[in-house]
């Protein structure tokens, strides 16, 4: 059946009339077919550079790039729900925290009310969500961001982003905190088959500038 509908728009294509525009959605600089396919692989097939469409454009915080694989659509689509609901990109412009990891983001949320939920504690007081975002940004990723940075782990895992490496070390030093040896274990294991660490990482130097950081922020000893 499709053999024959691509049949009859090979022939309205070279008719007189051709055919009508094709509809698409515009998001950044890639353009997703919503009615039109059949035509599009017509057009293609006949060496044609342009088709006539209808083009609904849709905004959105994270841009698309022609060179995108389908792969990386739900990562993209995982991001931008990230920032709609954290709006980070609006707080801290600039700001960075792409992953190559799926499935992850909810990690982050988590951090995020955890960390809320313990200023709320330690102030005596209800935090607004966009201040808990803001200081967890300030006060524990972007530090620990810079550990990863000046130890250079990038260079030894290019296939991740400082996000993917952040929440990694996150769930290390996690880990290390809980009882149970056995646990212990099995989440090591895991992360090293995510990350497929490294001899020449200096895991335990880096562990130890990141409590570093956290024990000047807690105590305000500097």
């Amino acid at each position: 059946s499709d053999q024959q509908r691509w049949a009859r728009i090979q022939a309205m294509a070279k008719g007189l009339q051709g055919f009508p525009p094709i509809e698409v959605y515009q998001i950044g600089e890639v353009y997703f077919v919503l009615d039109g396919n059949h035509r599009v692989s017509v057009a293609r097939q006949l060496g044609a550079k342009y088709i006539e469409a209808y083009v609904t454009e849709i905004q959105t915080r994270v841009p698309l790039t022609p060179d995108i694989q389908p792969d990386d659509l739900s990562r993209k689509a995982e991001y931008a729900a990230f920032l709609v609901h954290t709006h980070l990109d609006e707080l801290r412009p600039g700001c960075d925290l792409s992953m190559n990891l799926s499935g992850k983001y909810r990690l982050l949320e988590e951090q995020l009310e955890e960390h809320r939920y313990f200023m709320g504690v330690k102030q005596q007081r209800e935090i607004p969500y966009n201040e808990a975002v803001m200081d967890w940004y300030d006060a524990i990723y972007r530090p620990m961001v810079q550990i990863i940075e000046h130890h250079e782990i990038v260079k030894k895992f290019p296939e991740y982003t400082l996000t993917d490496l952040y929440l990694w070390i996150s769930e290390y030093r996690a880990t290390m905190r809980q009882e149970g040896s056995n646990q212990l274990e099995n989440v090591l294991a895991d992360i090293q088959t995510q990350f497929h660490i490294l001899p020449g990482v200096a895991l335990d130097a880096m562990i130890l500038d990141i409590e570093h950081v956290d024990f000047l922020a807690q105590t305000r000893i500097a």
